[in-house]
């Protein structure tokens, strides 16, 4: 009975085991929440992107705090170059997961999408240099309005409305490599819903490029 009741386990374990590596090596749960609320991807036969990233820094108050104004040069320093590390790194990665990057686009085009890196950094702390942060990685695309097709205009289609605004918290001299980290797996997946809907393949990745 006691070995029985241990295969009923160990077959339990492995079934588990099997749903979680299912789920790493696919798509994400708002893709797949996409897919059922609208039938098909958003992503599906998407050709070109416009690529935009914007680290913003913000205090309790909205204005920069006595710790930053001391170390501001250091501040300012790391915000650019986290920016402009996320700008060169998300340009890399799209293109080589076969998206053409433009730089400058309209409404008008239907196969371009604007693909945005929100950063914000916010003080948490008045007393010690603790900040909360949060990274965003939204993809606008080109929409017409049912009841009138001649309404037409830009909205986020990825991820799904319900995606949440997730703050994450880290020391100051910890703030760029947690930053880095976060835009980086968020970027991960959506090449990852990318390829999935446009190749067929869910275990073809092309990450984001990392150093």
């Amino acid at each position: 009975m006691k070995t029985k009741k241990y295969w009923i386990l160990a077959v339990a374990v492995v079934y588990c085991i099997v749903l979680l590596s299912i789920k790493s090596s696919g798509i994400s749960i708002e893709e797949e929440s996409q897919i059922k609320t609208h039938g098909t991807s958003t992503l599906l036969h998407l050709k070109k992107v416009v690529p935009w990233c914007g680290v913003a820094p913000r205090t309790i108050e909205d204005t920069m705090d006595s710790f930053i104004e001391g170390n501001r040069d250091e501040f300012d320093g790391a915000c650019k170059s986290i920016q402009d590390d996320l700008n060169n790194k998300m340009r890399a990665s799209l293109r080589k997961a076969g998206l053409v990057i433009v730089e400058n686009s309209n409404l008008a085009d239907e196969q371009t999408a604007y693909l945005q890196v929100r950063v914000t950094v916010r003080k948490i702390d008045k007393n010690q240099p603790i900040y909360a942060f949060s990274v965003n990685v939204q993809l606008s695309q080109l929409v017409q309005l049912v009841r009138n097709p001649k309404i037409r205009t830009t909205a986020e289609t990825w991820p799904n409305a319900e995606a949440p605004n997730i703050m994450f918290v880290a020391g100051f001299y910890q703030l760029e490599q947690a930053i880095r980290k976060e835009a980086t797996a968020q970027l991960d997946k959506f090449i990852e819903d990318y390829l999935a809907a446009n190749q067929g393949n869910a275990n073809e990745k092309r990450p984001f490029i990392k150093d």
